[in-house]
This record gives C-alpha cells, sequence and structure tokens, in this order.
C-alpha cells in the first residue's frame, strides 16, 4: 500500500551554495565552476561524460538522467531543467538535488555510504545499500526510501513520507505532516512538529511524537513510545512496550505483552489490554483499563476511573 500525505507548503528552505560560478565553456566550466566546493572535473552540459573514478560532476537542462558510475563522486543538479534522474552508483557519493521550480529529480545513492540533499521542491528519494545520511530540505514535501544500511534521515518543512528500510536508522520527520515507517530492526523514529505518523513495524523501537496530534503505532517489538503536547493515538503491540503519553488527552492502547504505560498530564485514556500491565493515569481525569492479566492501576491526581 503507498501512502502519500497532502503536501502544503510550509516554510522556507534555506538551501547550502553547493553549486557556484558557472563557465563559458568546457574549458572555463572546468576552471571556474564548483559543485560542493569542488571544482568540476565533468560539466555534462557539453558533452563531457562520467568516468569510473571519483568525479566532480555538474548536471542539468539537458541531462535527463545521470548516473556516477564507480567511485566517490559528487553531483550538482544546476537550474531548473527537466526532472530528472540521477544514480550515484558504486562508491561514497555526495549528490545535491539543486533548485527546481516544479516538482525535483529523482536520487538515487547506489552502493556505498552516500549523503544526498534533496531540491527545494517535492523531490523522490533512494538511499540505496550503505549508511546514507538523507536531508529531505524541500518544502513540499518528499518521499524517501533509506534502503539497506544504518541511515540517518532529516525530513524537510513539508509532508515527507520516510521509509526506513533494513538497518537501524534514525529518521527525524522535521516540520509538515509526516509519515515515518521503520522497518525490521531497532530504529529511533521523531516526528517533530505537525501531526505526524510514527510505525514501528519490527524491532526495539524508539518513537517520539514531538509537538502536535500524533498517530504511533510500535508494532512488533519491545517499543519505547513517548506522546507530547498534543492528543496523541498510540498503539503499542505484541510485546511488552513502555509507554509514555505526556500532556495532552493521549488515546492509547498498549496492546500484548507486560506494559508500562504512563499518561501524563490530561484527560488521558488507557488501556492494558492482555499481558500483567501497569498503567499509571498522572494529573487529570483519566480512565483506566486494565484488559486480561494480573494489572495494576494508578489513577493519579483528578477524578480517575479504574476497571480491572
Amino acid at each position: 500500500m503507498r501512502f502519500r500525505w497532502c503536501h502544503a507548503v510550509a516554510a522556507a528552505v534555506v538551501l547550502p551554495a553547493a553549486v557556484v560560478v558557472m563557465g563559458l565553456g568546457p574549458a572555463a566550466a572546468a576552471g571556474g565552476a564548483t559543485c560542493g566546493g569542488k571544482t568540476v572535473t565533468v560539466d555534462m552540459r557539453y558533452g563531457e561524460r562520467p568516468t569510473n573514478g571519483d568525479d566532480v560532476i555538474l548536471t542539468g537542462y539537458e541531462s535527463s538522467e545521470t548516473y556516477g558510475l564507480a567511485g566517490d563522486d559528487t553531483i550538482c543538479r544546476l537550474e531548473d531543467g527537466p526532472r530528472g534522474k540521477i544514480y550515484g552508483g558504486d562508491g561514497d557519493d555526495v549528490i545535491y538535488g539543486g533548485i527546481v521550480e516544479y516538482s525535483g529529480p529523482e536520487l538515487y545513492g547506489g552502493n556505498g555510504n552516500d549523503t544526498i540533499y534533496g531540491s527545494n521542491n517535492w523531490t523522490y528519494i533512494s538511499g540505496g545499500n550503505g549508511a546514507d545520511t538523507v536531508h529531505v530540505r524541500s518544502r513540499s514535501g518528499g518521499d524517501v526510501y533509506g534502503g539497506a544500511g544504518n541511515d540517518l534521515v532529516y525530513g524537510g518543512a513539508g509532508n515527507d513520507a520516510i521509509w526506513a528500510g533494513p538497518g537501524n536508522d534514525r529518521i527525524y520527520g522535521g516540520l509538515g505532516r509526516d509519515f515515518l515507517v521503520g522497518g525490521a530492526d531497532h530504529d529511533h523514529l521523531y516526528g517533530g512538529a505537525g501531526d505526524d505518523g510514527l510505525y514501528g513495524v519490527g524491532g526495539d523501537d524508539r518513537m517520539y511524537g514531538g509537538a502536535g496530534a500524533d498517530r504511533l503505532i510500535g508494532e512488533d517489538g519491545r517499543d519505547r513510545i513517548w506522546g507530547s503536547s498534543g492528543d496523541d493515538v498510540i498503539k503499542g503491540g505484541g510485546d511488552g512496550d513502555r509507554i509514555w503519553g505526556e500532556g495532552g488527552n493521549d488515546e492509547v492502547e498498549a496492546g500484548g505483552g507486560a506494559d508500562e504505560v504512563f499518561g501524563g498530564v490530561g484527560r488521558d485514556w488507557l488501556s492494558g489490554g492482555s499481558g500483567n500491565d501497569t498503567l499509571s493515569g498522572g494529573d487529570g481525569q483519566d480512565r483506566l483499563i486494565g484488559g486480561s492479566g494480573a494489572d495494576k492501576l494508578a489513577g493519579g491526581s483528578g477524578a480517575d476511573r479504574l476497571t480491572y
């Protein structure tokens, strides 16, 4: 199933000056243009082609597809040309999506520990194999697949959809209504500002909702889940989870396993589900439901209702 938030422009995004000083021809380009602070060695606007070495590549306008091939390449997409696709290939590559008016390019890291910067508009990014670092940057969102490896992904100001893939990943949603999905391993998901959806999937995950009314689903594994100041919906999974609602009027369903649930401040609804659970309401008028198992319920301050 494919998930996409409706994109909405949030805030301006400051882009690094990856490309500066254009030359007037092939010879001038090699001496005058830079990409990621390095002198350009391959300017595809003038028919030059990448090699299997460590290239510094400038692409744009007519270059609909760019292949870095082997080597530790630095690739910059220049100008507002066709959407295009950039493939880093083998090696530890650095890719800059560029500044575009409409939809951004598709960026593929390939094999290696790559660093990828999206465009200022919506961008599709796939890290590929390796421990990749991805910066979405877009003000209107993007779709990101981390791929295999221990990845680090930073969302942008828009509504991002980020899938971690295999590996112990860290994902930061940033601003906007983000959709973050872990994988089978031990992931850290940070929603950030906005009404986010976080899904741990497998592994012993750490999930942080951040500001906004978030939905956090732990699923398989012994997860640790934190809501925040908004009215959050939190669900554990089949194993022994620890859940903190924090502020707001939260709805928490722990699921199976011996869970620990802490409501925090607000009018919370806490359900232990199956297993020997411990539920603590905290401040506010809370509703605690133990479910099956030998449960421990503590309402805290406020007129609470406890059901064993």
